[in-house]
């Protein structure tokens, strides 16, 4: 969808105005939903050494230990478990050894509840305990967090709202074919 395309991307280009390097890691090959090769990360201009190539499942993501320093989940639900079970639950990082900063900016669970079976809702517990940061970006869940996973998330920003729209617009109409709707007439197309 487009609405997370384009909140990873501002993503991307928040830390690299921070002056980071992002390469960006999509899910395992063995996931129920799989990467695709025509995937919202490439429908925008990102520089091809930013894009991570495809691993064929989480314990070949462990070479990635040797090339990255810290990991970070973006913004986006990949929490909500109906997506999060169809990507290998890659985003809990368990591939990522304990010397890597892992973190997570803007989390999202899409719904008001943490859905799952328990077991998996563990599992996840345990994973997120090991994060050295963890924000959300809807306010409701931060108790919901709290009780279920036993931390004090922070509330941050999307990171479409961390851009200045006169950057964002042009780089929307280079990338996407989209019309911009005001009273509804189409201005551009």
């Amino acid at each position: 969808n487009y609405g997370s395309a384009l909140t990873n991307y501002a993503l991307y280009h928040v830390l690299n105005e921070f002056g980071k390097s992002v390469f960006i890691i999509t899910q395992p090959m063995d996931s129920k939903t799989k990467p695709s090769g025509a995937s919202n990360f490439e429908s925008f201009a990102y520089p091809e050494f930013s894009l991570a190539p495809n691993y064929s499942n989480i314990e070949s993501m462990k070479e990635l230990n040797n090339h990255c320093k810290q990991f970070l989940v973006g913004s986006d639900q990949l929490f909500n478990y109906e997506i999060y079970k169809n990507i290998s639950g890659f985003i809990k990082l368990d591939w990522v050894d304990n010397k890597h900063t892992k973190a997570v900016y803007a989390a999202s669970f899409g719904i008001d509840r943490i859905l799952g079976p328990e077991d998996e809702i563990k599992a996840l517990r345990h994973s997120i305990s090991r994060f050295k940061y963890f924000s959300v970006r809807e306010e409701i869940t931060l108790p919901l967090i709290a009780d279920t996973f036993g931390i004090t998330p922070k509330f941050v920003l999307d990171p479409v709202f961390l851009l200045e729209i006169l950057w964002l617009i042009p780089q929307i109409l280079v990338s996407s074919p989209i019309f911009l709707i005001l009273n509804k007439k189409p201005l551009i197309s």
